[in-house]
């Protein structure tokens, strides 16, 4: 196969992936609340939405919708933060702690499904071609900057 053939099935591949939203329904990519919930619990339960914005790459109105959303379904409080009054601070509940617990759960449950129909062999392979691809990635963007 050439090349160019190789790269337009490699898209063409990762493009029905995101068409069919197939990781993101099979909980093996997070997106909007879950996303938060679960780098929030990860960042030790509290956090300011800068922070929060930082790490998920949301924008502005997005992130102030999926505050409101988690606070309205009793995962997050949020508070004026005590030394710097124009700060708030975000942080987790019980709930919304345990709701992060079942959601990492669900990731690897579905992770070790897929590795089990894979087999020890393609999934250490897949592993090894996804950090190369990291790596690559990763490169080209510190060459960019």
């Amino acid at each position: 196969m050439s090349t160019a053939l190789l790269a337009k099935e490699i898209l063409e591949t990762l493009g029905n992936m995101e068409k069919r939203n197939v990781l993101t329904k099979r909980k093996f990519l997070l997106r909007g609340e879950d996303l938060f919930i679960v780098v929030l619990d990860e960042a030790g339960g509290i956090s300011t939405p800068s922070k929060m914005a930082e790490y998920t790459d949301f924008t502005p109105a997005r992130l102030s919708a999926i505050i409101k959303s988690l606070e309205g379904k009793g995962y997050i409080l949020r508070h004026q933060d005590e030394i710097d009054k124009r700060c708030t601070i975000i942080e987790i509940t019980e709930k919304g702690d345990a709701h992060s617990v079942q959601l990492k759960e669900g990731i690897i449950r579905n992770s070790l499904e897929i590795i089990e129909k894979l087999g020890e062999k393609d999934s250490l392979e897949f592993l090894r071609l996804m950090k190369k691809l990291f790596d690559i990635m990763e490169n080209e963007e510190r060459r960019s900057e």
